[in-house]
């Protein structure tokens, strides 16, 4: 038996883990609870993420929200009645700690002593993966299952995928190939691993474990827009966006249960 777990972070105000400095915890979690802010991440993460996770054809995966419990009372409240018809969510409420520390903490608590395997995979607050994702996880890893002789881990990496922008005329799309992106990756481990997905860096994956790339298949949506924290260091990646005609409007539905009308109302209302 292989259990699947995926963990997203919900504005949770970790010690480390972002790319974005804050001074202090209080800092922090002013910057992550501004109301501005959070209606941004909710919009992706109901038009997004969560119709990735509702639709996926294998049901058989637990899926993870770590929120803080300095979470106002709010945001919590929605935070349930949006994922109240997934049974796979469970929101995981902890105080601030150590990033690595706490999302092992979350990841341990969920798992399986009798699986056989464990794949993890972890998704951001405003990305999203093909509704054929863990059956396809499954798959790859009873194919490949004897890379896990070497050390008892492997990495499955979908690498072909979407950036997106968000706005109020729906998505701008731009398709890519990328290796090692988040979206699109789960690592396979042994029952004696103690390390989980969160504890490698995913750039890196590859030097620490069997690797199964697998290119042909749109498999991750990665939302590019104003709150992203991969781009509080860097220069905002630039893609050959293209407004979503007919055909991709009904792809990204039929692929991705992405709604592009649901996007186009949820930043209409910002």
């Amino acid at each position: 038996m292989m259990q699947v777990i995926g963990i997203c972070r919900f504005s949770y105000p970790a010690e480390g883990g972002v790319q974005r400095e804050h001074k202090s915890l209080e800092e922090r979690r002013a910057y992550l609870y501004d109301p501005m802010r959070l209606n941004v991440r909710f919009n992706c993460l109901e038009t997004l993420t969560l119709p990735s996770i509702r639709a996926q054809s294998d049901a058989d995966f637990t899926f993870a929200i770590l929120i803080g419990d300095s979470l106002p009372e709010a945001a919590k409240d929605r935070l349930k009645t949006l994922t109240a018809d997934i049974p796979q969510v469970q929101i995981i409420e902890r105080e601030s700690g150590p990033y690595r520390q706490i999302t092992q903490e979350v990841i341990d608590s969920l798992r399986l002593p009798d699986a056989e395997l464990c794949a993890q995979f972890r998704l951001d607050d405003d990305d999203a993966v093909g509704l054929q994702f863990v059956e396809d996880i499954r798959t790859v890893t009873e194919k490949s299952s004897g890379l896990l002789d070497f050390g008892g881990k492997m990495a499955v990496d979908f690498s072909t995928g979407f950036a997106v922008r968000p706005g109020k005329d729906g998505l701008r799309a731009a398709l890519l190939h990328q290796q090692l992106w988040t979206p699109g990756l789960a690592i396979v481990m042994r029952p004696h691993s103690k390390r989980s997905i969160l504890n490698y860096g995913h750039h890196k994956l590859h030097q620490e474990m069997p690797t199964v790339t697998i290119p042909d298949k749109n498999m991750f949506v990665r939302s590019f827009h104003g709150d992203n924290d991969s781009l509080a260091v860097r220069i905002g990646a630039t893609y050959d966006y293209q407004s979503l005609d007919e055909f991709t409007v009904q792809y990204f539905k039929e692929t991705f249960n992405i709604d592009n009308d649901a996007v186009k109302a949820a930043w209409s209302d910002d």
